[in-house]
């Protein structure tokens, strides 16, 4: 079996009371962290509290890019159609 992924991208600010901003726009997933570490985890959180399922992340890139993945598809793909039918 693969796995599904969705990319997310983490919003940087220099400025260290500013929350960092995260996006997983094809969920329609938002949310913040105060910190890098604390905004991936609650991307984790987010997707998984709202479809009920475990998933992982994987960071590439220098900018805050990231990709959410998991093995169970079903509510993955519920969502981003969910998603896709509000546009």
């Amino acid at each position: 079996m693969f796995d599904m992924k969705f990319p997310g991208k983490v919003h940087l600010y220099k400025k260290y009371e500013e929350d960092h901003d995260v996006e997983i726009p094809s969920l329609g997933i938002y949310t913040k962290g105060e910190n890098f570490k604390e905004a991936m985890n609650k991307a984790i959180e987010a997707v998984e509290d709202l479809l009920n399922i475990k998933v992982k992340i994987e960071i590439y890139g220098l900018r805050g890019e990231f990709m959410i993945t998991s093995k169970e598809l079903k509510p993955l793909i519920l969502r981003f159609i969910e998603i896709e039918l509000e546009h």
